[in-house]
């Protein structure tokens, strides 16, 4: 029991033998296997769920030690939250056209901005966005201080990835500090979407809009809220918002994200019917809190690849490319009737045998056929 309660409590964050673990953030097998370190998912295994205090993703190392008994000495200098990695995402069926909003308000602080910047927005983008996707990026305080298009390009390759992770790593060295004017910095990036995003051609942009907003405090400027709520719905642009610290007021923001808890709104998704689907908190600007968010997060530009099978009956084929709207309404009718008739001549053939087999019996022991006759006789012997 000792044993048992000892690594339960360990397990929350750190452990004996990994430091900080980069796998317990991951909820699904999807993500569990993307993290880079290694991680192995145990939802199936019963033996390990009882030792596990809930989690599902673990280090092998854990399995070995916890679940086998195979503990090996703790590595001199333990693994830093900052060290965990997740594999780029590699689904480039679903693209996205992702935004940034980071507050620098004076509550902020520049460490605090710098750290938001490398551990959530940098890591982001290159770990849970895919080449093909687009980025833009808005810094805010009292006024907006650096915007990255949708369109705009820089770096070796001169791409909007390149670009806008050169931004990002100059911004860090240029906080202003000031009020969280959060209304005006979300109108700014509407103009993003609407008329920036635009200009690039229509098979580089994304197929569905995402916006992340980071904030620390209570946001102001927020009086045309419900102006700007309806040009987020009109745009289906799909809004997260992270506080961070005690300080941030959820309140403040709800305007931006409630209706798409709404049924009739285009971004409905069944799977998320709360607020707290869309507004998230984490209580410090930490590497390990920024990490547990991209977990959170990840699903939301990186949806999970689903492989389906592929049909090679030749009949089959044909039946799912009509029934899917791959063919013209004469081509429907006439596979219709074919159908339909070779089902009916089906069952025709099969209620023809049974009625002869069953008026064609007498009362003898054995029958045999005969070959005189357009369908043969039968008779006793």
């Amino acid at each position: 029991m000792f044993k048992i309660t000892t690594f339960a409590l360990l397990f929350v964050r750190y452990n004996l033998v990994n430091g900080y673990d980069c796998c317990i953030d991951a909820t699904t097998e999807d993500d569990c296997n993307a993290v880079a370190s290694g991680c192995t998912y145990i939802a199936n295994d019963e033996a390990a769920m009882k030792l596990s205090a809930g989690a599902v993703c673990v280090t092998p190392s854990w399995i070995e030690c916890t679940v086998n008994g195979n503990c090996p000495p703790p590595p001199p200098v333990p693994p830093a939250p900052s060290d965990c990695i997740i594999d780029t995402c590699q689904n480039t069926d679903d693209t996205f056209n992702v935004g940034f909003i980071v507050d620098e308000s004076g509550s902020v602080g520049p460490s605090n901005y710098k750290r938001t910047l490398d551990y959530f927005v940098k890591k982001m983008i290159n770990e849970n966005l895919n080449e093909a996707d687009l980025v833009s990026f808005l810094s805010f305080s009292t006024g907006t201080d650096d915007n990255w298009g949708f369109s705009s390009k820089g770096g070796a390759s001169n791409t909007n990835r390149e670009g806008v992770l050169h931004a990002v790593e100059m911004e860090k060295n240029d906080f202003n500090g000031g009020t969280t004017c959060l209304g005006n910095a979300v109108q700014e990036m509407i103009q993003d979407y609407a008329e920036d995003l635009l200009s690039v051609p229509a098979e580089q942009r994304g197929k569905k809009n995402v916006l992340f907003i980071l904030t620390d405090g209570i946001a102001s400027c927020m009086s045309e809220c419900g102006a700007i709520r309806n040009q987020l719905r009109e745009l289906e642009i799909y809004t997260y918002v992270v506080g961070i610290t005690n300080g941030f007021s959820p309140a403040a923001v709800l305007c931006l994200i409630e209706d798409q808890m709404d049924p009739s709104d285009p971004r409905y998704d069944e799977e998320k019917t709360t607020y707290h689907d869309y507004i998230l908190s984490i209580p410090l600007f930490e590497p390990q809190y920024f990490y547990s968010l991209q977990m959170q997060l990840r699903r939301t530009v990186c949806p999970p690849i689903v492989f389906e099978e592929e049909v090679t009956d030749p009949v089959v084929n044909k039946l799912y490319f009509i029934l899917n709207d791959g063919a013209n309404d004469m081509m429907k009718n006439n596979y219709l009737v074919y159908v339909v008739t070779l089902t009916l001549l089906s069952i025709g053939g099969l209620v023809y045998c049974f009625r002869k087999k069953l008026f064609s019996r007498n009362n003898g022991d054995q029958y045999v056929p005969l070959k005189d006759g357009l369908h043969g006789q039968y008779q006793s012997v």
